[in-house]
């Protein structure tokens, strides 16, 4: 399980550049006042959606419907790191409590 460094220092809305499992993606966060949550647009390094408006619900693993042949191996989910899971990232959550984190195949199984 890898740990994806993302931090809103602030911001409602950035991308970053991340790569998971050696390969570059760009990932959009968004938070929405209204539904009280962060969303994630993955994309890959050319800018080019693969998922978008994906929830960051704790312990779903947010890319299991995503059938397109660029996303990335295993599974992205969001982990509370306090482990217990009664909660969705907040506001300011997001980087501290709550963490993304990519695992892999072998891992999942």
């Amino acid at each position: 399980m890898t740990e994806i460094p993302c931090t809103p220092s602030g911001e409602s809305d950035w991308t970053q550049r991340t790569s998971i499992g050696g390969v570059d993606f760009l990932l959009r966060f968004r938070w929405s006042q209204r539904r009280g949550g962060w969303s994630l647009t993955l994309s890959d390094a050319d800018g080019v959606p693969i998922a978008s408006g994906v929830a960051l619900v704790c312990g779903v693993r947010l890319l299991e419907r995503v059938r397109d042949a660029r996303r990335p191996t295993g599974e992205l989910l969001v982990v509370d790191v306090r482990g217990t899971n009664d909660l969705d990232p907040g506001y300011g959550d997001l980087g501290d409590r709550f963490a993304l984190v990519h695992v892999t195949d072998a891992e999942l199984s």
